[in-house]
């Protein structure tokens, strides 16, 4: 692919190239394969992700309380081979239960920023209140409408598609989004894997002091599995893989391998809140 730069093996720690949603004809038969590039886990270990411009979170998350800790999910760009056909009609975040617990309101709470870095239109299409949990019927390919503008925002639950692409290479630069209450809404119904929840990227919390590097004894709240923040205290920096061992407060037990983003500085009003005793996290 020299119209990218790229004629070698990708071998940089912590990105990802996997084939994705296919493309598909008029009769809904897979014709060719769309790739994603995933540079996520290679941006965790860069500490805490920088929050959005405020107008931009005001817009994505009209309700205060879907701002105080947001994540990103996923990011990376697409690759689609030349004169691609359409791509098939998905959801990017669904439910595996028919009555999903924390369904969606009217608000949205994880969404898929695009653009392109040369300033080029976005063409994907959307079915308008198409939140179905990843059902596709006929009917839908014929409502489906084509958007047209170099930057994007559409909500992860609404069924989309790339759109059919000229005779080269094409690319998008993505981010998804989740909002606090969203966070939430990921932890069941089967709408993400434990092992894909550890390689999100929590942004910056409206708790500020978060440094390059934490010292020892310093007063922290650490990530754990189950996606909450815990109080705890710097143990130790490995710096072989710039990891951190960190103590539970008021529990005789550690944990190691928390990243500099699965860190963040105490609020106040937490300081003296007891720590709920851990499960043992997965290796």
């Amino acid at each position: 692919m020299p119209e990218f730069g790229f004629s070698g093996p990708l071998c940089t720690p912590g990105v990802y190239v996997s084939a994705v949603h296919p493309s598909v004809n008029d009769q809904c038969e897979e014709t060719g394969p769309r790739f994603y590039v995933s540079i996520i886990e290679a941006a965790i270990r860069r500490g805490p992700a920088p929050r959005l411009p405020p107008a931009l979170e005001e817009l994505v998350w009209p309700r205060l309380k879907d701002r105080r800790e947001p994540w990103i999910t996923e990011l990376g760009w697409t690759l689609v081979p030349p004169g691609s056909d359409p791509q098939t009609l998905h959801v990017d975040i669904l439910s595996s239960e028919e009555e999903p617990p924390r369904p969606r309101r009217s608000v949205g709470r994880f969404h898929h920023l695009l653009w392109k870095c040369d300033g080029g239109p976005c063409t994907t299409k959307v079915v308008c209140t198409g939140f179905t949990e990843g059902t596709v019927e006929d009917w839908h390919y014929e409502v489906q409408r084509q958007v047209r503008s170099p930057k994007l925002i559409l909500d992860s639950e609404m069924l989309h598609c790339g759109a059919s692409t000229p005779k080269r290479w094409t690319s998008t630069l993505t981010v998804q989004l989740c909002s606090t209450s969203g966070w939430r809404a990921l932890h069941c119904a089967g709408r993400a894997s434990q092992d894909a929840l550890w390689y999100v990227w929590p942004m910056e919390a409206q708790v500020k002091g978060t440094p390059e590097m934490w010292a020892p004894g310093a007063k922290v709240e650490a990530l754990w599995e189950d996606g909450f923040w815990y109080a705890a205290k710097i143990a130790k920096r490995k710096r072989s893989d710039d990891t951190y061992r960190v103590l539970w407060e008021d529990e005789d037990t550690s944990t190691s391998g928390f990243l500099l983003s699965h860190i963040r500085a105490r609020a106040e009003s937490d300081e003296d809140d007891e720590a709920p005793v851990k499960r043992t996290r997965k290796a």
